[in-house]
């Protein structure tokens, strides 16, 4: 039977002991993945659909105690369980809309194992697709600190659109921190920066930096990670959570770009496409790859996996 403690006021529960006369933590945890549970568009999950994409090896003990497991404006709030090793593994979104055929690059994946302390709330943002009718850029996949500290962040790659089909406009995710570029007059965000554009769509949101420039268009830019991670949006398209731009289907013609810990470059005009997201990795045991070159990447949302090491 599990002991009620309180800590900071709360009632939580602990599990006793564990192997080796270690604790076992506020509650049992073995692995879990995180998805944007079926949301898509330029803001977050509601708890619930985070409750209904959340998996892994015994998640129903503490998936609907909001001590344990809450969201955020769309960022998933995860308590560590104990002190100990965890390996995390990322995965940043595809560009494009996800009821559409207008997909574009794919978001690079990275994972790394990192210390973490029991009773420590983790940010989690799992990267979305963009929404209707020509979607927009990727979003990033993040997780950081409580106080936005980055541990891991996997961008999100660009779109391709009805003016830019062709599979050599697709601008995948680098697992480099500087953004990707996508056409000429722009240029990719640096150390944690939004891409720039000067007309057509909004560069990609980075983990601190909104994208520079202008659009020209109306559009509404992305937002970073510390300023909420909301996908940028235009006259008929959005792009996804994770500060992802939309594609401009109203004005200039011009393809999303991706978020990332640095975001993809905006564009300079007509017809042209956006660049994707840059990533980074904090942790130990790296093994990080770029969008679209180990044939495995996740076709689709992002996803986010904790796994508690022995």
């Amino acid at each position: 039977m599990p002991l009620l403690n309180t800590i900071g006021g709360a009632s939580i529960r602990s599990y006793g002991r564990g192997r080796g006369g270690g604790a076992a933590g506020l509650y049992l945890f073995t692995d879990a993945t995180f998805t944007p549970g079926g949301a898509v568009n330029a803001t977050g999950p509601t708890l619930a659909q985070a409750i209904t994409g959340l998996t892994g090896t015994g998640v129903s003990v503490w998936e609907n105690d909001t001590t344990f497991f809450n969201t955020s404006s769309g960022i998933q709030l995860w308590t560590v369980p104990a002190d100990g090793d965890y390996r995390i593994e990322t995965w940043g979104a595809r560009g494009g809309a996800s009821v559409s055929s207008y997909v574009g690059g794919f978001g690079s994946r990275m994972r790394g194992d990192f210390t973490l302390t029991s009773g420590d709330v983790m940010k989690i943002l799992v990267g979305q697709m963009g929404g209707p009718t020509y979607g927009g850029g990727g979003g990033m996949t993040a997780v950081a600190t409580s106080t936005n500290t980055p541990l891991i962040v996997s961008g999100g790659g660009n779109t391709t659109s009805p003016w830019n089909t062709a599979v050599a406009t697709q601008r995948h995710a680098t697992t480099s921190t500087t953004g990707v570029n996508g056409w000429y007059g722009g240029s990719p965000g640096t150390s944690g920066g939004g891409g720039y554009g000067t007309a057509g769509v909004w560069g990609g949101a980075g983990f601190t930096g909104n994208p520079t420039g202008s659009d020209s268009c109306t559009a509404t830019a992305p937002l970073s990670f510390t300023n909420g991670g909301t996908g940028g949006t235009s006259c008929n398209a959005v792009g996804g959570f994770g500060g992802g731009s939309a594609t401009d289907g109203c004005c200039y013609g011009a393809s999303g770009a991706g978020g990332g810990y640095s975001g993809g470059s905006g564009t300079s005009g007509g017809g042209q496409y956006g660049g994707a997201g840059g990533s980074y990795n904090n942790g130990t045991n790296q093994s990080n790859s770029a969008g679209n070159t180990t044939g495995a990447q996740i076709n689709g949302p992002g996803i986010c996996t904790i796994t508690k090491l022995p």
